[in-house]
């Protein structure tokens, strides 16, 4: 009877969790003038991220206070500007402690050491879903 063969290849890690075991999704705020695009953002990441909608046009009360994974402005309309969405949800304290994506058609600098970038509108929804996975990973 002969040796089993060795295989050439390494052993695989074992998994970090079981099968079966739900890993907990990314809390992502989207802040927008727009319902319509807030509702397009919503439908796109829903499969990756726990989303939560704010509309920045709405006199409406504050997001939930909590911790965020991304805040995303999303603006459609060019005289609206970014700081003015933070601070109409009330989040200009928690605007550093969590990465920001602003989507607007106005051109914005991207400051990926901050963890600020800026995604050009109208976007390619494979576009959105790739920045938002390597921003949440």
């Amino acid at each position: 009877m002969s040796a089993p063969l060795s295989s050439p290849f390494p052993t695989p890690p074992a998994p970090l969790a079981p099968a079966n075991v739900v890993l907990p999704l990314k809390q992502v705020l989207v802040v927008s003038d727009n319902e319509r695009l807030a509702t397009v953002l919503e439908f796109n990441l829903r499969p990756t991220a726990r989303v939560t909608l704010f509309l920045a046009t709405a006199d409406n009360t504050s997001p939930p206070s909590q911790q965020w994974d991304l805040i995303i402005v999303a603006l459609s309309y060019s005289d609206t500007e970014p700081i003015y969405a933070l601070a109409r949800a009330a989040l200009l304290g928690q605007a550093w402690q969590a990465p920001l994506l602003v989507i607007s058609d106005r051109p914005f600098p991207s400051e990926p050491d901050r963890h600020v970038h800026h995604l050009h509108f109208p976007f390619h929804t494979e576009v959105l879903q790739r920045r938002v996975q390597e921003m949440l990973a």
